[in-house]
């Protein structure tokens, strides 16, 4: 990537422009467009509270480590010293990092980093501060509902999703371009909580059946011996006392059916689906056979060669669903997209529990990106939607608030045990309670990387026991050698 070589003011024009034609966009939208007219990877806009860490408002694009800047972000404050103005830079020993920082007394400043192949260009600093004033009286503002993003081969985001920009998400975005059009079967495979749901959506939103409904039914929530009735439905006079009712075959007419969980079917729904699919009609139960004009999509978390191996599965019917096979990324494999993940889930839980939130800080931002997610984005949801609500109103989340699971995952060594004393030794008890105490403090500041709130989280006490504790131990009262 280069700096573009339009004149500076051709580009803050087109850009603001754009931005006018979108007056609903977000913040994230504007740094999304300044992302790609610079070019850059990634930028991120923060404010800095009186005292305290910078809080992340708004992300878009590959986000770097915010907290390793901290330096330079403290160096920005300081420059500034509370007078209005505007403090730009790029960093020749962090390369490829440039930030602006624009203060706004009696308001808090803000700033923006920008992360990419950039130089040091004092010609980019117009767009900078029209994008930072933009943003400034956009924070608050809803984004909207649907999207079709550049450089995604048209494909339209629905409603709650959020698009990433990492190379696991680019190439999933670059496999589902050509299969939008037409009715190809498409099996899409992930863990569980990777999203499987969202990218049928979007192959749904995107395709000429988008004006159809799309039905989802989860194969695995549902008893076997219902389920038939649940997918083909029930026909008049089927049986006394009981109401006919369409299926969510018939419900799909002229768009798409969802198949959720698909390995979870059994065996002799497997046979039925099978001539469902093969035939292109339905047989209701106690009913004549109805034509069907659907597209099916299926999704599942579980191995369905293996399956078929074991026995468990069709290969016919396999064959008939997986016309092509999309693998959704876990979250760990895409750990850019955590940032504009917890931006949008804020925002969201914000309005249910009418709570302002203002952000989050680089510290709390980076463990959360550290953090494995088994559970992938709908673990993160949980986690957000819990921040949100023991979060004070008006306040910051900070990493002090953050699930132990997070801040202390498995796999970490256990504090080394206090070895037994001899048959004869010393039985001094202050003498060993310290020496315990130590090493459990030493593990906590471990564990936090050297975080002292976090450190005394862990340990269950406050962070000034905390320092007092430090502060003892380093004067040798009581020494622990």
């Amino acid at each position: 990537m280069s700096t573009p070589q339009a004149a500076p003011l051709r580009l803050v024009e087109a850009f603001l422009d754009r931005l006018r034609a979108s007056p609903e966009g977000d913040p994230a939208d504007a740094l999304s467009l300044l992302v790609r007219s610079l070019p850059a990877e990634g930028a991120c806009v923060l404010e800095w509270p009186e005292e305290g860490e910078p809080v992340m408002l708004a992300v878009a694009g590959l986000i770097k480590d915010v907290a390793q800047h901290a330096g330079y972000l403290g160096l920005a404050k300081t420059a500034l010293s509370g007078a209005a103005g505007v403090w730009s830079a790029c960093f020749e020993g962090s390369p490829g990092f440039c930030m602006t920082v624009v203060s706004r007394p009696p308001a808090r400043p803000i700033g923006m980093l920008v992360w990419g192949e950039l130089d040091a260009n004092p010609e980019r600093e117009p767009l900078l501060r029209s994008l930072l004033g933009l943003i400034d009286q956009c924070l608050s503002r809803p984004a909207p509902a649907a999207s079709t993003p550049e450089g995604n081969g048209g494909l339209v985001f629905p409603t709650g999703y959020v698009s990433g920009d990492s190379p696991a998400l680019r190439e999933l975005y670059h496999q589902m371009a050509p299969l939008q059009q037409g009715d190809l079967p498409i099996l899409i495979v992930g863990e569980t909580g990777v999203g499987k749901e969202y990218v049928a959506r979007m192959l749904h939103a995107s395709s000429r059946r988008r004006e159809g409904p799309f039905v989802g039914l989860n194969c695995a929530a549902i008893p076997a011996d219902l389920l038939e009735a649940e997918m083909f439905g029930v026909a008049k006079g089927a049986a006394t006392g009981v109401a006919p009712r369409a299926g969510k075959f018939q419900l799909a007419e002229g768009g798409t059916l969802f198949l959720d969980e698909i390995g979870d079917m059994s065996q002799g729904l497997q046979a039925r689906l099978l001539r469902a699919l093969q035939e292109k009609e339905i047989v209701p139960v106690g009913g004549q056979p109805q034509k069907t004009d659907i597209r099916i999509l299926s999704a599942t978390n579980s191995d369905l060669r293996r399956r078929m191996e074991e026995g468990h599965f069709r290969s016919d019917l396999f064959y008939r669903v997986a016309g092509f096979v999309l693998r959704v990324p876990p979250l760990r494999e895409r750990q850019g997209h955590i940032p504009q993940l917890v931006e949008d889930f804020l925002r969201r839980f914000a309005a249910e529990s009418g709570k302002h939130v203002r952000g989050i800080t680089a510290t709390a931002m980076r463990s959360l990106a550290a953090y494995a997610w088994p559970g992938n984005v709908r673990e993160l949801e949980h986690e957000v939607r819990r921040l949100v609500y023991v979060c004070p109103d008006g306040h910051s989340i900070d990493e002090a608030m953050l699930s132990p699971r997070i801040l202390a995952p498995p796999g970490l060594e256990a504090p080394r045990a206090v070895p037994e004393p001899s048959a004869n030794g010393p039985l001094d008890l202050d003498r060993r309670v310290a020496e315990l105490e130590r090493r459990l403090i030493e593990e906590a500041l471990k564990r936090a990387h050297g975080n002292r709130t976090q450190a005394a989280r862990l340990l269950g006490i406050s962070r000034n026991g905390l320092a007092i504790k430090m502060e003892r131990f380093q004067a040798g009262k009581p020494s622990a050698s």
